[in-house]
């Protein structure tokens, strides 16, 4: 039916053509808009029908990921890790892209750490769950189980031997774990190994609290009497510079210090962060406390100075005194390697081959199962 015609017919029985003009026009446009809706009403059908389609489609071509009691402060931060990238790189292998995942529900791929509740990583229905920390279990006790039992894989800093476990401490991702490659890894031995800057100062200590023990604080006392330490941290604060003329760059700040005051937070069993390889790449002698026995086979301990907890630690002070005293004396004990590069080498490789290979078992399996 001609609804227009009709309407025609209808408003000539209006005796006031002004009227009827104006009246004509509004109902005009109204029959016009209910024609446009109708039309966008089965545009709309159309675009569902093949939005579900390109859905179906880039669904089953992805994998979702989310990141539950992270050590991230958002997910922004996150797509810049290696980890991240690693994950990325083996689903790009089988074709699939890695997205991350805002929502609150379970997804293809969970990663958990340790800052927040337990029952979250027991709870969780992830087809992959993976946890991972860096922290030693003194201040996070409940998670002194790495979380074996509940997760397909654990990565952490302590010595385990369990089929869901891989050791890979903080420091190993200063090796591009992303690129399974071993004369990478080697070049990077060997450039930690000859690193040297011009020193201009004597030493740093960069941290937020004073550890276990306010052990910090009893090495700062100490070994000030020898020369100015800078703290450019929240503990004993007394340098800006490390924001405002090193843009918080802790590794070029680094490389104007002889030494750099760099003990752990406790000593634990394999428990070591990054502290000691951020002096060994910036050029620093390491003050260091920690677990005695920390890579043994990797780590040279003539090429750091070891501050004991329970001494006076007399005869080390008279070290570091000569050794800021004595340029000769000291450039001979920097020039001493850092790491055993042939040891370093191949226990960095395995273990980012074991979590290579790892990973990508658990991702092909989760492929076949979709």
């Amino acid at each position: 039916m001609d609804y227009k015609k009709l309407l025609d017919k209808i408003l000539w029985f209006i005796p006031f053509r002004n009227l009827r003009y104006l009246l004509r026009k509004i109902c005009y446009n109204i029959l016009e808009i209910e024609d446009l809706k109708k039309e966008l009403q089965e545009h709309i059908i159309e675009y569902k029908r093949e939005f579900k389609l390109i859905h179906k489609d880039f669904y089953s071509n992805s994998i979702y990921m989310k990141i539950t009691n992270a050590w991230y402060p958002n997910y922004t931060y996150f797509e810049k890790d290696n980890f991240f990238q690693l994950l990325t790189n083996i689903c790009n292998k089988y074709n699939k892209l890695l997205l991350l995942s805002y929502t609150q529900g379970d997804c293809d791929i969970e990663v958990f750490s340790v800052y927040g509740p337990k029952s979250k990583i027991i709870e969780s229905k992830s087809k992959i769950k993976i946890f991972w920390t860096c922290e030693a279990h003194i201040f996070r006790s409940e998670y002194k189980d790495n979380c074996l039992k509940y997760v397909n894989l654990s990565l952490g800093m302590n010595h385990i031997k369990h089929e869901n476990y891989i050791r890979i401490p903080l420091w190993i991702y200063y090796f591009a774990c992303i690129n399974l490659n071993k004369d990478n890894i080697y070049k990077k031995v060997i450039e930690i190994n000859e690193t040297k800057y011009t020193k201009t100062k004597f030493a740093s200590l960069i941290a937020t609290w004073g550890g276990a023990n306010n052990l910090r604080a009893t090495m700062y006392n100490h070994i000030s009497k020898i020369d100015k330490i800078y703290c450019p941290s929240k503990f004993l604060h007394n340098d800006d510079s490390l924001k405002n003329e090193f843009n918080d760059n802790k590794l070029e700040y680094l490389k104007q210090f002889k030494f750099n005051i760099c003990p752990e937070n406790v000593i634990e069993d394999g428990y070591i962060t990054e502290k000691l390889f951020d002096a060994f790449n910036s050029g620093c002698i390491p003050i260091w406390n920690g677990d005695r026995n920390i890579e043994p086979n990797i780590i040279n301990k003539n090429s750091i100075l070891y501050w004991e907890k329970d001494s006076d630690n007399k005869e080390l002070l008279k070290e570091i005194e000569r050794l800021h005293k004595d340029e000769e004396y000291y450039n001979n004990f920097i020039s001493q390697p850092r790491l055993i590069k042939d040891n370093a080498t191949d226990y960095i490789y395995n273990q980012i081959k074991q979590l290579h290979d790892r990973l990508e078992e658990l991702i092909q399996d989760l492929i076949q199962k979709q």
